[in-house]
């Protein structure tokens, strides 16, 4: 492999590992270290502020109580009448396909702005670092998160309630809909099946965030993998035929807001470049396979390509617990993005005070890290799919 050393990402990994949530001393601390490093590295560094609400434990709320209204008309519907289940069912698909799309798009479009003088929300702040390259070259950006967090629900928790809640309001709508089609049978099962499903959205009704996790995993694995990116970057054949920024986002755990802010103030730079492709990285300090997503990126054939070469086993993220990361707002605007990660359904620990760096990997780093390599050297050989989508 190239300069790029698995332990020496380890390490800087253990250095930014401790309770970070945005907007704490703890991240403005972790900030600067990294901010530190990469102009070690050679790297100019700018630092760019800007405010935020949080708004994504709201919009879990506001979620859960709303399909609940739904399904519990649904359940009550062959105990009145049926148009009272035909109404939640409405009110349900019109709430899925139209208006929480509309509104969590207008919650996030509203919760950020750039920094003023006298900061009413949370200050946090996006670093981006800027290396020479040729002016005409792709463009590649390589990103990876500052903060952590903890939850009162633990990742794996609130992942299989989100994931039952389906399955349970099916059963509320066939157990509604054999009652009103049969007279005589059970009403009792719906509303059986509604308190369940009740029950299960209740924790998602209390969550909330707290600044307890040192976030080793997430995202001080990934911090590592960028900032010795950066140290080797002009040793490496890419560097001499493309342009790279390295972007350290803040405020990614309260839903990707530091990738937004970022996306919004460099948006004009990712259009005008030629070509362009994004790698973050997430969560890539665990031993095992490495895993990508979204499996249809563009990208995902020279990743695939990179790690068969590498030796290295490549597996999709599980579908069904598809991860919200900081690739999101890119691909979501039509830039070719994604997200390298080592953890999958059994990373417990993600969320909690046990991510720490005692379960951290040499082996997560340099499979990822062998992967990098191929992919940038696919690009220095201008066969990288570095492309607008």
């Amino acid at each position: 492999m190239s300069a790029f050393d698995p332990a020496r990402a380890r390490a800087f990994a253990g250095s930014a590992a401790r309770p970070r949530l945005c907007g704490t001393a703890g991240e403005r601390e972790v900030a600067a270290i990294v901010k530190g490093a990469l102009a070690e590295a050679g790297l100019d560094v700018s630092e760019e502020a800007f405010e935020f609400r949080p708004v994504a434990d709201g919009l879990i709320r506001v979620r859960t109580l709303v399909l609940l209204a739904g399904f519990v008309a649904v359940a009550a519907g062959p105990w009145t009448h049926w148009g009272v289940s035909a109404a939640g069912l409405a009110w349900n698909f019109v709430w899925w396909a139209r208006l929480l799309p509309a509104l969590a798009r207008a919650r996030y479009a509203g919760c950020f702005r750039e920094a003023g003088e006298a900061p009413a929300w949370i200050r946090a702040a996006n670093l981006t670092a800027r290396p020479d390259g040729p002016e005409d070259g792709p463009l590649l950006v390589f990103i990876a998160h500052l903060d952590s967090k903890s939850q009162s629900l633990s990742l794996r928790g609130l992942l299989g309630l989100l994931a039952a809640q389906p399955y349970l309001g099916a059963a509320v709508l066939a157990t509604s809909a054999a009652a009103l089609a049969m007279p005589g049978s059970p009403r009792a099962i719906p509303a059986a099946a509604a308190a369940l499903l009740a029950l299960a959205a209740l924790p998602l009704l209390f969550i909330r965030t707290g600044n307890a996790s040192p976030g080793a995993l997430d995202n001080a694995s990934g911090l590592g993998v960028l900032v010795e990116l950066a140290r080797v970057w002009k040793t490496l054949p890419a560097a001499k035929k493309c342009r790279a920024l390295f972007v350290a986002t803040s405020a990614e755990e309260h839903g990707m807001i530091g990738a937004r802010a970022w996306l919004r103030k460099h948006r004009w730079e990712l259009d005008g470049a030629k070509r362009v492709s994004m790698l973050n990285f997430d969560s890539v300090g665990y031993a095992g396979p490495v895993r990508f997503l979204p499996e249809s990126s563009p990208l995902a054939p020279a990743i695939r390509e990179a790690a068969l070469a590498a030796g290295v086993r490549l597996e999709p993220f599980p579908a069904r617990f598809d991860l919200v990361a900081d690739h999101t707002p890119f691909v979501r605007a039509g830039f070719a993005c994604a997200t390298l990660a080592t953890h999958s359904w059994d990373a417990g620990r993600m969320h909690t005070p046990r991510d720490t760096v005692e379960t951290l990997s040499d082996e997560g780093f340099a499979n990822v890290g062998r992967i990098l390599i191929g992919y940038l050297d696919q690009a220095a050989r201008e066969r990288c799919p570095n492309q607008r989508v």
